[in-house]
């Protein structure tokens, strides 16, 4: 095992206490820094967390809490630790719409991103709770024993 990336469901489990995934992703964090070279945040995956973290506390009524998630968000992944993924979108463009296609849409447009720039950088593993990956090239890591 050599590179990783970390979906945004692990992130926000990691993230949020009350994730359901929360102890699941915290097993795996204590493995997954002794194992891997290098662990690749994509800009992408951001973006993600980002919008789903906005929207899981506006719909809980807790606006006031979104600073606090953002700078926890910014001291667990520094912006000079994302991986900048957008620039090259127009490049990747149709091998992500053939990914989405190929997966009979079991991909949305970030995952198929994340699988295009996995095959590209020659990434074998994705840290994520989502089984669209399964349907990939990528191994899923979805629990400690995976690792």
């Amino acid at each position: 095992m050599n590179k990783v990336i970390l979906d945004a469901n692990y992130i926000l489990a990691i993230l949020d206490q009350n994730d359901i995934h929360h102890k699941l992703a915290i097993d795996i964090d204590n493995k997954i820094q002794a194992v891997f070279d290098e662990i690749l945040y994509l800009d992408c995956v951001i973006n993600e967390i980002v919008s789903v973290t906005i929207k899981r506390l506006k719909e809980s009524k807790k606006k006031e809490l979104i600073p606090d998630y953002l700078k926890k968000l910014h001291q667990l992944i520094p912006k000079t630790s994302i991986t900048w993924i957008y620039p090259e979108i127009e490049d990747y463009y149709e091998k992500v719409l053939k990914t989405v296609i190929d997966s009979q849409g079991d991909l949305n447009f970030h995952d198929a991103l994340i699988v295009v720039v996995a095959n590209e950088f020659e990434i074998g593993y994705i840290v994520s709770f989502d089984k669209g990956f399964d349907k990939t090239k990528l191994k899923r890591i979805k629990n400690a024993r995976d690792i």
